[in-house]
């Protein structure tokens, strides 16, 4: 829950909300506290090393969390992004490096991935109602593995992460070994590794880049919890010191009902220089922190690249749309344009949800009014294929290839994304 009083927390700026919605990060010095301290929790984590793999007990291990976590620069991030009446959730995790890390080990390079809700995939979320937040109390840098984000990817989907419908995966989807049929992440061709990594990120839209989290010591880092990430591999030959990095979830407790952050102006978040995030998806989003009811509000224009283009021709791009973001960008303004009352565009929306089966049109037009996208037993799903969902159960020839490759590529161990303990 909330720790520091709404006096006591240092909210974010219009600027840094606005960057946050279209970059999906931001990261923050905690500086109320001395750099002392951050270093000492550093020794101290090494010292007791609390468990690599995701633990519940890092709290008991390491108390002195508790001073950055209910501090001033935390608790006014939090509130800022996820609203008043925050809630923390008991998951947390810690990764704390060994001094002397075997060869293999430190060559090793995660693969891009979502955190998954603990074993079962559910419907993602364009709103920001889940944080992932990472602490590290040492500086961060290449050498170390840092961990990497793709800013904007938080609004997308791997092509091997489905349509983002509720369903258990079994065993559960890892990009490193399905997306590699060649094993090149297993391999020491290092430039090879580099640019699977990076056609992957990049299949989601050309625009998309990898950002490495090379931070100062007593930085925060707060990530949409739907953004793509993935452990860098550490320099291979340098003496780097062990990275020691806390893990924590937050989530939403309350509907918005007025801006958290310190709000001054009504300008609304373009994608500053990156093309991957529709400003029509922006805007939607923008209007929701700032507590609008978007059934009641007149649409503003946010200068989308579909303001002046004809309903038809937005409904073509919705419909044959050459990138994700364009198709979504579409389904956005379409969207838009209904509030506001065109029965043209209400009737495209329409239109995209029969149009080509389950593609990319009618996934990105599954968006309901308040900006989620639906899951697919709201269109059209039998009543049996609902209740072999909910027990849990993969049917069809596409469930028994994607089991089979995991299986294969993971050696039958199933692991999960966040189960091994690499960011």
């Amino acid at each position: 829950m909330t720790s520091s009083t709404d006096s006591e927390a240092r909210l974010l700026t219009d600027d840094e909300v606005r960057r946050f919605i279209v970059d999906g990060f931001l990261v923050r010095q905690v500086d109320e506290l001395d750099p002392s301290f951050h270093q000492e929790l550093y020794h101290r984590a090494r010292e007791r090393r609390p468990s690599s793999l995701l633990s519940d007990a890092v709290d008991a291990c390491m108390p002195e969390l508790h001073a950055v976590l209910n501090g001033p620069t935390v608790c006014g991030a939090l509130q800022s992004i996820l609203g008043p009446g925050y809630i923390r959730h008991p998951h947390t995790g810690a990764t704390v490096d060994r001094e002397e890390e075997p060869p293999a080990s430190s060559l090793f390079d995660q693969g891009w991935h979502r955190d998954s809700y603990w074993g079962v995939q559910r419907v993602r979320h364009h709103r920001p109602r889940w944080l992932l937040c990472m602490y590290y109390p040492t500086v961060i840098d290449l050498a170390m593995g840092p961990t990497a984000i793709a800013p904007g990817s938080q609004y997308y989907s791997l092509p091997a992460d489905g349509d983002g419908s509720a369903r258990p995966t079994e065993p559960p989807i890892r990009h490193d070994l399905i997306d590699d049929p060649q094993r090149l992440m297993q391999g020491d061709d290092l430039p090879a590794r580099d640019r699977l990594l990076r056609a992957a990120i990049e299949s989601i839209d050309p625009a998309m880049r990898e950002v490495p989290m090379t931070v100062d010591a007593g930085s925060v880092g707060f990530f949409h919890y739907d953004i793509y990430h993935r452990r860098m591999r550490r320099a291979a030959g340098a003496a780097a010191a062990p990275r020691v990095m806390f893990k924590f979830l937050y989530t939403s407790g309350q509907a918005r009902t007025h801006p958290s952050w310190d709000h001054r102006s009504g300008v609304t978040p373009r994608a500053n220089g990156h093309d991957a995030v529709p400003s029509a998806l922006t805007a939607s989003i923008w209007s929701f922190m700032l507590g609008e009811s978007e059934a009641a509000t007149p649409p503003r224009n946010a200068g989308g690249s579909h303001a002046s283009v004809p309903v038809s021709g937005t409904i073509d791009a919705l419909l044959g749309g050459s990138t994700e973001a364009a198709r979504m960008a579409a389904a956005y303004e379409l969207a838009r344009a209904a509030r506001a009352g065109s029965t043209e565009s209400a009737a495209g929306l329409i239109r995209a949800l029969h149009h080509g089966g389950d593609g990319p049109a009618r996934r990105h037009a599954r968006i309901d009014r308040r900006g989620q996208r639906r899951g697919r037993a709201a269109h059209g799903r039998s009543g049996r294929a609902r209740r072999r969902r909910s027990r849990g159960v993969l049917r069809g020839p596409c469930a028994r290839r994607d089991r089979r490759r995991a299986v294969a590529g993971d050696g039958g161990r199933g692991r999960e994304h966040h189960g091994s303990g690499r960011r």
